[in-house]
Protein backbone atom coordinates (compact mmCIF):
# COMPACT_ATOMS: atom_id res chain seq x y z
CA UNK A 1 0.00 0.00 0.00
CA UNK A 2 3.01 2.28 -0.50
CA UNK A 3 1.49 4.57 -2.96
CA UNK A 4 -1.32 4.57 -1.77
CA UNK A 5 0.18 6.06 1.69
CA UNK A 6 2.35 8.38 -0.41
CA UNK A 7 -1.07 9.65 -2.29
CA UNK A 8 -2.52 10.31 0.64
CA UNK A 9 0.19 12.00 2.22
CA UNK A 10 0.48 14.52 -0.16
CA UNK A 11 -3.05 14.95 -0.05
CA UNK A 12 -2.43 16.36 3.45
CA UNK A 13 0.91 18.37 2.06
CA UNK A 14 -0.62 20.11 -0.84
CA UNK A 15 -3.51 20.60 1.50
CA UNK A 16 -1.70 22.01 4.54
CA UNK A 17 0.22 24.37 1.44
CA UNK A 18 -3.04 25.58 0.03
CA UNK A 19 -5.14 26.27 3.35
CA UNK A 20 -1.77 28.67 4.21
CA UNK A 21 -1.48 30.41 1.17
CA UNK A 22 -4.11 30.71 -0.46
CA UNK A 23 -7.52 32.59 0.04
CA UNK A 24 -9.49 29.62 -1.86
CA UNK A 25 -7.50 26.52 -0.80
CA UNK A 26 -10.35 24.52 -2.52
CA UNK A 27 -8.92 25.96 -6.13
CA UNK A 28 -5.53 23.47 -5.04
CA UNK A 29 -6.79 20.73 -2.80
CA UNK A 30 -5.63 17.35 -4.47
CA UNK A 31 -7.15 14.00 -4.40
CA UNK A 32 -9.66 14.08 -0.93
CA UNK A 33 -7.60 16.80 1.10
CA UNK A 34 -6.39 16.64 4.51
CA UNK A 35 -8.87 15.97 6.88
CA UNK A 36 -10.19 12.66 5.03
CA UNK A 37 -6.92 11.35 4.00
CA UNK A 38 -5.82 11.22 8.16
CA UNK A 39 -9.01 9.73 8.33
CA UNK A 40 -8.14 7.21 5.57
CA UNK A 41 -4.47 6.54 7.39
CA UNK A 42 -6.07 5.87 9.71
CA UNK A 43 -8.06 3.12 8.02
CA UNK A 44 -4.78 1.83 7.15
CA UNK A 45 -2.76 2.21 10.36
CA UNK A 46 -5.59 -0.34 11.96
CA UNK A 47 -5.28 -2.89 9.02
CA UNK A 48 -1.31 -2.70 8.94
CA UNK A 49 -1.12 -2.91 12.81
CA UNK A 50 -3.52 -5.71 12.57
CA UNK A 51 -1.72 -7.35 10.41
CA UNK A 52 2.33 -7.13 11.43
CA UNK A 53 1.11 -7.38 15.50
CA UNK A 54 -0.51 -11.29 14.57
CA UNK A 55 2.59 -11.76 12.71
CA UNK A 56 5.97 -10.67 13.78
CA UNK A 57 6.15 -9.57 17.58
CA UNK A 58 5.77 -12.36 20.37
CA UNK A 59 5.13 -9.62 23.34
CA UNK A 60 3.11 -6.19 23.40
CA UNK A 61 6.29 -5.16 24.69
CA UNK A 62 8.12 -5.68 21.64
CA UNK A 63 5.50 -4.09 19.50
CA UNK A 64 5.49 -0.89 21.35
CA UNK A 65 9.46 -0.82 21.02
CA UNK A 66 9.36 -1.37 17.17
CA UNK A 67 6.50 1.50 16.84
CA UNK A 68 8.78 3.77 18.83
CA UNK A 69 11.37 3.40 16.83
CA UNK A 70 9.75 3.65 13.82
CA UNK A 71 8.09 6.90 14.46
CA UNK A 72 10.26 8.43 16.38
CA UNK A 73 13.91 8.99 15.24
CA UNK A 74 12.00 10.75 11.36
CA UNK A 75 9.71 12.43 13.91
CA UNK A 76 12.70 14.07 16.09
CA UNK A 77 15.26 14.61 13.12
CA UNK A 78 12.20 17.08 11.71
CA UNK A 79 11.88 18.62 15.23
CA UNK A 80 15.68 19.84 15.25
CA UNK A 81 15.27 21.01 11.64
CA UNK A 82 12.47 23.18 13.15
CA UNK A 83 14.64 24.41 15.94
CA UNK A 84 17.27 25.32 13.96
CA UNK A 85 15.49 27.26 10.83
CA UNK A 86 13.82 29.22 13.69
CA UNK A 87 17.50 30.11 14.89
CA UNK A 88 18.28 30.49 11.15
CA UNK A 89 15.60 33.19 10.71
CA UNK A 90 16.11 34.42 14.27
CA UNK A 91 12.56 34.87 14.94
CA UNK A 92 10.27 31.60 16.26
CA UNK A 93 6.75 32.09 13.76
CA UNK A 94 8.51 31.06 10.48
CA UNK A 95 5.31 30.91 8.28
CA UNK A 96 2.16 29.33 8.84
CA UNK A 97 3.25 26.08 8.99
CA UNK A 98 5.98 26.48 11.52
CA UNK A 99 5.33 28.33 14.18
CA UNK A 100 7.15 28.17 17.55
CA UNK A 101 5.63 31.29 19.46
CA UNK A 102 4.81 29.37 22.35
CA UNK A 103 8.38 28.57 23.60
CA UNK A 104 9.13 32.15 23.26
CA UNK A 105 6.04 33.90 24.53
CA UNK A 106 5.73 31.58 27.74
CA UNK A 107 7.92 31.59 31.10
CA UNK A 108 5.87 29.46 33.19
CA UNK A 109 8.35 26.21 33.62
CA UNK A 110 5.38 24.16 34.28
CA UNK A 111 3.93 24.84 30.89
CA UNK A 112 6.78 24.85 28.80
CA UNK A 113 7.86 21.15 30.53
CA UNK A 114 4.80 19.70 29.97
CA UNK A 115 4.45 21.30 26.38
CA UNK A 116 8.09 20.20 25.91
CA UNK A 117 7.42 16.72 26.93
CA UNK A 118 4.18 16.25 24.76
CA UNK A 119 5.87 17.67 21.69
CA UNK A 120 8.78 15.06 22.04
CA UNK A 121 6.86 11.71 23.39
CA UNK A 122 3.43 13.05 21.71
CA UNK A 123 1.67 12.22 24.64
CA UNK A 124 -1.51 14.27 25.28
CA UNK A 125 -0.18 16.36 22.13
CA UNK A 126 -3.82 16.45 20.67
CA UNK A 127 -5.48 18.24 23.65
CA UNK A 128 -4.07 20.95 22.50
CA UNK A 129 -7.22 21.11 20.28
CA UNK A 130 -8.91 22.62 23.43
CA UNK A 131 -6.63 25.03 24.77
CA UNK A 132 -5.88 28.58 23.99
CA UNK A 133 -3.22 30.84 24.79
CA UNK A 134 -2.29 34.51 24.52
CA UNK A 135 1.25 35.84 24.57
CA UNK A 136 2.69 39.27 25.01
CA UNK A 137 2.45 41.36 26.89
CA UNK A 138 1.13 38.53 29.65
CA UNK A 139 0.56 35.05 29.09
CA UNK A 140 -3.09 33.67 29.77
CA UNK A 141 -4.61 30.19 29.30
CA UNK A 142 -8.21 29.19 28.66
CA UNK A 143 -10.23 26.71 27.39
CA UNK A 144 -12.01 26.45 24.31
CA UNK A 145 -14.69 23.63 22.65
CA UNK A 146 -14.86 24.41 19.32
CA UNK A 147 -11.12 25.84 18.08
CA UNK A 148 -11.86 29.21 18.44
CA UNK A 149 -9.63 31.41 20.60
CA UNK A 150 -11.05 34.86 21.85
CA UNK A 151 -9.05 37.91 20.74
CA UNK A 152 -5.71 37.53 20.26
CA UNK A 153 -5.64 33.97 21.41
CA UNK A 154 -3.85 31.35 19.84
CA UNK A 155 -5.01 27.44 19.45
CA UNK A 156 -2.18 25.74 21.51
CA UNK A 157 -2.15 23.25 18.56
CA UNK A 158 -1.01 25.71 15.98
CA UNK A 159 2.23 26.13 18.11
CA UNK A 160 3.44 22.22 18.12
CA UNK A 161 7.36 22.09 15.95
CA UNK A 162 5.56 19.42 13.53
CA UNK A 163 1.95 20.69 12.67
CA UNK A 164 0.39 17.23 12.44
CA UNK A 165 1.83 15.56 15.19
CA UNK A 166 -1.53 15.38 17.04
CA UNK A 167 -2.51 12.11 14.82
CA UNK A 168 0.24 10.61 15.91
CA UNK A 169 -0.85 10.96 19.24
CA UNK A 170 -4.33 9.45 18.32
CA UNK A 171 -1.66 6.48 16.88
CA UNK A 172 0.15 6.06 20.06
CA UNK A 173 -3.19 5.75 21.42
CA UNK A 174 -4.66 2.73 19.50
CA UNK A 175 -0.86 0.92 19.78
CA UNK A 176 -1.41 0.70 23.34
CA UNK A 177 -4.91 -0.52 22.82
CA UNK A 178 -4.05 -3.24 20.21
CA UNK A 179 -3.04 -6.25 21.94
CA UNK A 180 -6.28 -5.89 24.19
CA UNK A 181 -8.26 -5.56 21.24
CA UNK A 182 -5.95 -8.44 19.16
CA UNK A 183 -7.46 -10.43 22.50
CA UNK A 184 -10.98 -10.00 21.86
CA UNK A 185 -13.18 -11.72 19.77
CA UNK A 186 -14.39 -9.89 16.28
CA UNK A 187 -17.36 -9.69 17.62
CA UNK A 188 -16.67 -7.36 20.21
CA UNK A 189 -14.54 -5.49 18.42
CA UNK A 190 -17.35 -5.23 16.06
CA UNK A 191 -19.53 -3.59 18.77
CA UNK A 192 -16.81 -1.41 20.10
CA UNK A 193 -16.54 -0.09 16.47
CA UNK A 194 -20.04 0.63 16.78
CA UNK A 195 -20.38 2.28 19.66
CA UNK A 196 -17.27 4.72 18.15
CA UNK A 197 -19.23 5.19 15.12
CA UNK A 198 -22.59 6.25 17.37
CA UNK A 199 -20.72 8.78 18.59
CA UNK A 200 -19.37 9.77 15.64
CA UNK A 201 -22.51 10.04 13.98
CA UNK A 202 -23.89 12.18 17.13
CA UNK A 203 -21.62 14.42 16.17
CA UNK A 204 -21.70 14.87 13.22
CA UNK A 205 -25.58 15.51 13.84
CA UNK A 206 -24.87 17.97 16.54
CA UNK A 207 -21.37 19.50 17.28
CA UNK A 208 -19.99 18.79 13.60
CA UNK A 209 -17.11 21.30 14.80
CA UNK A 210 -13.22 21.54 15.06
CA UNK A 211 -12.05 19.23 17.11
CA UNK A 212 -14.99 17.33 17.46
CA UNK A 213 -14.73 15.66 14.29
CA UNK A 214 -11.22 15.58 13.93
CA UNK A 215 -9.10 14.76 17.24
CA UNK A 216 -11.28 13.42 19.75
CA UNK A 217 -10.01 9.55 19.97
CA UNK A 218 -13.10 7.69 20.86
CA UNK A 219 -15.20 9.27 17.69
CA UNK A 220 -12.10 8.07 15.74
CA UNK A 221 -11.38 4.92 17.06
CA UNK A 222 -13.93 3.48 14.63
CA UNK A 223 -11.46 4.39 11.96
CA UNK A 224 -8.80 2.05 13.29
CA UNK A 225 -11.09 -0.90 14.19
CA UNK A 226 -12.31 -0.81 10.47
CA UNK A 227 -9.24 -1.86 9.47
CA UNK A 228 -7.90 -4.09 11.90
CA UNK A 229 -11.67 -5.69 11.36
CA UNK A 230 -10.78 -5.82 7.74
CA UNK A 231 -7.62 -7.86 8.91
CA UNK A 232 -9.16 -10.41 10.64
CA UNK A 233 -12.01 -11.03 8.00
CA UNK A 234 -9.70 -10.43 5.15
CA UNK A 235 -10.51 -14.67 4.17
CA UNK A 236 -14.05 -13.90 4.10
CA UNK A 237 -14.62 -10.82 2.15
CA UNK A 238 -16.19 -12.05 -0.95
CA UNK A 239 -13.27 -11.82 -3.84
CA UNK A 240 -15.66 -9.72 -6.27
CA UNK A 241 -16.87 -7.45 -3.33
CA UNK A 242 -13.45 -6.44 -2.67
CA UNK A 243 -12.80 -6.10 -6.01
CA UNK A 244 -15.42 -3.73 -6.40
CA UNK A 245 -14.88 -2.06 -3.61
CA UNK A 246 -11.25 -2.08 -4.38
CA UNK A 247 -12.00 0.04 -7.60
CA UNK A 248 -14.65 2.27 -6.09
CA UNK A 249 -12.55 3.61 -3.50
CA UNK A 250 -9.65 4.51 -5.81
CA UNK A 251 -11.92 6.31 -8.10
CA UNK A 252 -12.95 7.83 -5.48
CA UNK A 253 -10.11 9.35 -3.91
CA UNK A 254 -8.47 10.23 -6.82
CA UNK A 255 -11.49 11.75 -8.62
CA UNK A 256 -12.72 13.28 -5.13
CA UNK A 257 -12.39 16.60 -6.16
CA UNK A 258 -14.86 16.15 -9.03
CA UNK A 259 -17.27 14.23 -7.15
CA UNK A 260 -20.40 16.80 -5.49
CA UNK A 261 -21.56 14.52 -2.95
CA UNK A 262 -17.96 14.61 -0.99
CA UNK A 263 -16.24 17.78 1.14
CA UNK A 264 -13.27 17.09 2.62
CA UNK A 265 -13.68 20.31 5.12
CA UNK A 266 -17.05 18.18 5.89
CA UNK A 267 -15.72 14.61 6.95
CA UNK A 268 -19.34 13.19 7.30
CA UNK A 269 -21.77 12.53 5.12
CA UNK A 270 -21.24 10.24 1.56
CA UNK A 271 -17.39 10.43 3.18
CA UNK A 272 -18.61 7.52 5.85
CA UNK A 273 -19.53 5.20 2.86
CA UNK A 274 -15.93 6.15 1.58
CA UNK A 275 -14.49 4.86 5.09
CA UNK A 276 -16.08 1.37 5.10
CA UNK A 277 -15.95 1.33 1.49
CA UNK A 278 -11.93 1.93 1.49
CA UNK A 279 -11.85 -0.75 4.52
CA UNK A 280 -13.87 -3.26 2.39
CA UNK A 281 -11.00 -3.00 -0.24
CA UNK A 282 -8.17 -3.34 2.13
CA UNK A 283 -7.01 -6.57 1.90
CA UNK A 284 -7.24 -6.89 -1.86
CA UNK A 285 -5.34 -3.39 -2.11
CA UNK A 286 -2.44 -4.81 0.09
CA UNK A 287 -1.98 -7.82 -2.11
CA UNK A 288 -2.21 -5.96 -5.62
CA UNK A 289 0.58 -3.12 -3.95
CA UNK A 290 3.06 -6.17 -3.04
CA UNK A 291 3.52 -6.91 -6.49
CA UNK A 292 4.33 -3.30 -7.82
CA UNK A 293 8.07 -2.28 -8.35
CA UNK A 294 8.84 0.32 -6.06
CA UNK A 295 5.92 -0.45 -3.76
CA UNK A 296 8.19 -0.56 -0.53
CA UNK A 297 10.10 2.65 -1.06
CA UNK A 298 7.62 4.71 -2.00
CA UNK A 299 5.74 3.69 1.63
CA UNK A 300 8.80 4.44 3.35
CA UNK A 301 8.44 7.60 2.07
CA UNK A 302 5.38 8.44 3.15
CA UNK A 303 5.83 8.66 6.89
CA UNK A 304 8.45 11.28 6.44
CA UNK A 305 6.61 13.35 3.73
CA UNK A 306 3.79 13.16 6.47
CA UNK A 307 6.14 14.52 9.15
CA UNK A 308 8.72 16.87 7.51
CA UNK A 309 6.12 18.91 4.95
CA UNK A 310 5.01 21.82 7.24
CA UNK A 311 8.37 22.33 8.55
CA UNK A 312 9.97 22.24 4.57
CA UNK A 313 7.06 23.98 2.77
CA UNK A 314 6.94 26.87 6.16
CA UNK A 315 10.65 27.49 5.16
CA UNK A 316 9.77 28.06 1.52
CA UNK A 317 7.04 30.20 2.20
CA UNK A 318 9.70 31.79 4.31
CA UNK A 319 11.94 32.48 1.64
CA UNK A 320 8.95 34.36 -0.50
CA UNK A 321 9.47 32.04 -3.20
CA UNK A 322 5.48 31.81 -3.86
CA UNK A 323 5.97 35.72 -4.42
CA UNK A 324 8.50 34.84 -7.98
CA UNK A 325 6.46 31.48 -9.04
CA UNK A 326 3.72 30.44 -11.05
CA UNK A 327 1.08 28.79 -9.16
CA UNK A 328 1.88 24.95 -10.79
CA UNK A 329 5.74 25.70 -10.40
CA UNK A 330 5.62 26.82 -6.63
CA UNK A 331 3.94 23.53 -6.00
CA UNK A 332 5.75 21.54 -8.08
CA UNK A 333 8.99 23.46 -6.22
CA UNK A 334 7.64 22.21 -2.71
CA UNK A 335 6.90 18.91 -4.03
CA UNK A 336 10.26 17.94 -5.23
CA UNK A 337 12.03 19.85 -1.76
CA UNK A 338 9.47 17.40 0.55
CA UNK A 339 10.42 14.46 -1.31
CA UNK A 340 14.07 15.14 -0.94
CA UNK A 341 13.54 16.08 2.52
CA UNK A 342 12.10 12.85 3.10
CA UNK A 343 14.66 10.76 0.85
CA UNK A 344 17.31 12.66 3.61
CA UNK A 345 14.93 11.30 6.34
CA UNK A 346 14.82 8.04 5.38
CA UNK A 347 18.78 7.77 4.97
CA UNK A 348 19.25 9.34 8.37
CA UNK A 349 16.76 6.84 10.04
CA UNK A 350 17.84 3.40 8.27
CA UNK A 351 20.63 2.27 11.02
CA UNK A 352 17.24 2.92 13.17
CA UNK A 353 15.59 0.49 11.12
CA UNK A 354 17.72 -1.95 10.72
CA UNK A 355 18.04 -2.08 14.39
CA UNK A 356 14.00 -2.28 14.98
CA UNK A 357 13.78 -5.69 12.65
CA UNK A 358 15.47 -7.64 15.20
CA UNK A 359 12.17 -6.81 17.56
CA UNK A 360 10.80 -9.09 15.06
CA UNK A 361 9.70 -12.46 15.65
CA UNK A 362 7.20 -15.34 15.02
CA UNK A 363 4.73 -14.95 18.02
CA UNK A 364 2.60 -18.07 18.88
CA UNK A 365 -0.66 -19.03 19.55
CA UNK A 366 -1.96 -15.27 18.88
CA UNK A 367 -3.73 -15.94 15.41
CA UNK A 368 -6.06 -18.22 17.45
CA UNK A 369 -6.74 -15.23 19.54
CA UNK A 370 -8.31 -13.30 16.22
CA UNK A 371 -11.12 -15.78 15.73
CA UNK A 372 -14.33 -15.13 13.43
CA UNK A 373 -17.41 -15.43 16.22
Amino acid sequence: MGYLRILLAFSVAVGHLSSSLYAAPQSTIIFVGPVVAVKLFFVISGFYMGMIFYSHYPTARTFFISRAMRLFPAYWWTVLFCVAAAFWFRRPNVGPLLDLDFWYYVRSPTALLLFTLSNLTLAGIDFGFVACFRGAPSVHFTLTWNAQCPGDSQILVQNNVIAPAWTLSLEWYFYLLLPLFCKLRTRTVALIAACSFVLTLFIAAFANFNPWYRSLFPAELYLFLLGLLAYRLKDVIPRALGATSAVLAIVAIVAYQRIPEFDWQNPAGANFALYFLFALALPLLFRWGRHLAGERLAGDLSYPIYICHGAVEGVILALFLHERLSLYAWIAINVATVIATAGLLVALTSPFERFRQRFKGAPPGLRASAQVS
